[in-house]
């Protein structure tokens, strides 16, 4: 097996996301903060992986990814939760209704992305979400050599400086209200909290 198929696997990257980004605790914090979250909100969480979001959101939750095994294993994890679907696809193939989703999610997707498909999958986030977006994505401006070390084993092959991420998420069709970098575990991250301008 090749390290990057060891590292794709999703026991892999639930382990990895536990020890080097201290299992999203400072994100989800994030998240639940900027955005609020009711239980009678829909949101969409756009490259869910493995569904680590999926938890913090209370109410109705579709996660998309284009990997089946990450798919599988988040339905295995919230297969007691029939608020929690998971679907299998590419979101910008999808026909998902304008403004269907109160909020929408894009954790640590935009790196896996060249520069014309994350502008289709921010520019479908923009028209399917009413009210917010947190997008959180790796800051490569880091100089702890175990954050340095993380970013040289990610399997995203995009990782972007401030100032690209900032174009691309405009360029979307999202107007950023604020962003912050902040440490999660040993990963250096950047947050944006976004409306949509359509």
């Amino acid at each position: 097996m090749s390290v990057s198929g060891f590292l794709s696997h999703p026991a892999i990257f639930d382990l990895q996301q536990r020890l080097g980004a201290g299992n999203h605790r400072p994100v989800k914090r994030w998240v639940a903060e900027v955005l609020q979250l009711q239980g009678a909100e829909q949101v969409v969480d756009v490259c869910c992986g493995t569904g680590n979001m999926a938890s913090v959101v209370p109410g109705y939750y579709l996660g998309i990814d284009l990997d089946p095994r990450s798919i599988a294993w988040a339905r295995r994890k919230f297969s007691r939760d029939a608020r929690k679907r998971f679907l299998v696809a590419d979101v910008t193939a999808l026909a998902l209704e304008p403004k269907s989703f109160h909020k929408a999610l894009f954790i640590d997707g935009l790196h896996h992305l060249s520069d014309d498909r994350a502008l289709a999958a921010l520019r479908v986030v923009s028209r399917i979400t009413r009210e917010a977006v947190a997008i959180v994505d790796p800051a490569p401006e880091t100089r702890r050599p175990v954050s340095r070390l993380l970013l040289a084993l990610d399997l995203g092959r995009h990782i972007r400086p401030l100032a690209a991420q900032v174009e691309l998420i405009r360029a979307g069709g999202l107007a950023i209200e604020r962003h912050q970098t902040v440490y999660a575990g040993f990963a250096h991250k950047r947050m944006f909290l976004c409306r949509p301008v359509e």
